[in-house]
């Protein structure tokens, strides 16, 4: 049971001539069950639309994870396996990105193991974290994280784990925090 996004989806196509848009800011939801159909004129988008949804084509980059998202939930996993699958975006679409994340799992209930370096992202999704230990890769601890959904990122019990996490990986980690607010 699927639900697929597909918002603001963009594709141009390399040409010899220069760049050809193939879809431009494409939006629509289809919904469990739905038999939709897309429908225009020749050269409209409507293949290369498809194709981006089925994962042939990449779409240009804030749509990629989104779709990548959709994509994998249409199948019906039970466990998504994702690794970093944010780090490249700038900070508010990575937000939105992780909001998106955290709906789709209180909808669905995947399992899912997610790999980041991100100390806030993790406290933002996880029910538990496994901290690893540099060279070699052990599990140094695991801290459960017993926060209400939604998560206020801003919350001083969100804050406190975020601490702790950092204090669990170590001092460096701990003073590049420091350095960074």
């Amino acid at each position: 049971m699927a639900h697929i996004e597909v918002r603001n989806v963009s594709l141009v196509y390399d040409t010899p001539a220069g760049q050809v848009p193939g879809v431009a800011g494409v939006s629509f939801d289809i919904e469990t069950s739905e038999f939709l159909c897309i429908v225009g004129p020749s050269g409209c988008g409507k293949s290369t639309l498809l194709n981006v949804i089925a994962g042939f084509l990449a779409p240009t980059a804030g749509m990629q994870q989104r779709v990548a998202i959709a994509r994998a939930l249409a199948y019906n996993p039970s466990v998504l396996l994702m690794d970093e699958p944010f780090a490249a975006l700038d900070a508010l679409t990575r937000d939105d990105m992780q909001r998106l994340l955290a709906e789709v799992w209180r909808e669905t209930r995947k399992t899912v193991v997610y790999v980041t370096h991100n100390v806030a992202e993790a406290v933002y999704l996880a029910d538990r974290v496994v901290v690893m230990t540099p060279h070699p890769g052990m599990v140094k601890t695991e801290l459960p994280i017993r926060l209400p959904r939604p998560r206020d990122p801003l919350s001083v019990e969100f804050l406190d784990y975020q601490k702790s996490l950092l204090r669990h990986l170590g001092q460096d980690a701990v003073a590049q925090a420091g350095e960074k607010r």
